[in-house]
């Protein structure tokens, strides 16, 4: 049990942007509840008295404990030892890298399409409606891709957090209000109006509040698709109308990179 502690802080660290602890015990249950709790773990552990979990990680080889392996979203294992935070570093690069990696089944094209225009909420709703079909290969492909948004939105609330506690409040000012639209329709979405509400209140935030508000408008309009040249026209004349009435600030600056993004077809 002495890993548990190095365990822990793992688990502490990066357990909000998808990484977990899952620890199995040959141990008797008592033996393990009392030293879980001496080493205040907080991460699920399982008891396999016969050690078949072992043997099916391990396969032939060797069976001596203790044993660790980093298993990513698709239950590959990619790695043995007690993972390094540059391991999983690297893993969870991976996994919120925006791309789906794989084609989904033919009814989430709609869902898929939402998210590959960073409508991650609208996609993340749609996919809802298919994770208890009786179709596998559907069930399976809509509870990946609402898995996928989760992680990429507790990164990106991690990354808002990590700029609030450094008072960076522009820069999160600007990353929260991209995320209350682009996670529309999710839970997340109410913390993130909690921080927009508080921010406001700072002075450097406070002077650009109506560039802030007119921002939040354009991005709600791109969300909602730009698949026509009357949409996507409609959506980079928001944004052009934003620089012009607020320029020098950052919700300027913001509509002026996405206009620019949306006129090359990003």
């Amino acid at each position: 049990m002495q890993e548990v502690g190095h365990l822990q802080e793992l688990h502490a660290t990066y357990a909000a942007r998808g990484f977990m602890v899952v620890a199995i015990s040959d141990e008797e249950p008592a033996q393990v509840r009392s030293a879980m709790e001496e080493h205040g773990a907080g991460y699920p552990i399982g008891i396999d008295t016969r050690q078949a979990s072992l043997r099916a990680y391990a396969g032939s080889g060797s069976l001596s404990l203790p044993c660790f392996y980093l298993v990513d979203v698709d239950g590959v294992v990619v790695s043995q030892g007690l993972p390094t935070p540059q391991v999983i570093e690297e893993q969870l690069r991976r996994v919120m890298d925006p791309a789906l990696g794989r084609e989904l089944h033919a009814s989430l094209s709609s869902a898929v399409a939402d998210y590959e225009r960073d409508a991650c909420g609208r996609a993340w709703v749609a996919s809802g409606k298919h994770t208890a079909s009786d179709d596998a290969k559907l069930a399976e492909d809509a509870a990946f891709l609402r898995a996928k948004v989760e992680r990429y939105a507790a990164w990106q609330r991690e990354r808002i957090e990590k700029a609030i506690a450094a008072e960076k409040h522009e820069d999160a000012m600007a990353d929260l209000v991209i995320f209350e639209i682009r996670f529309d329709g999710m839970e997340a979405t109410a913390w993130a109006q909690q921080q927009i509400d508080r921010l406001a209140e700072e002075e450097v935030v406070h002077a650009e509040r109506f560039a802030w508000s007119k921002l939040r408008k354009a991005l709600a309009k791109e969300m909602k698709g730009t698949d026509s040249a009357g949409k996507l026209k409609s959506v980079l004349y928001a944004y052009k109308k934003l620089g012009d009435a607020h320029p020098g600030t950052v919700a300027a600056r913001i509509a002026a990179e996405r206009s620019e993004a949306l006129s090359r077809g990003r």
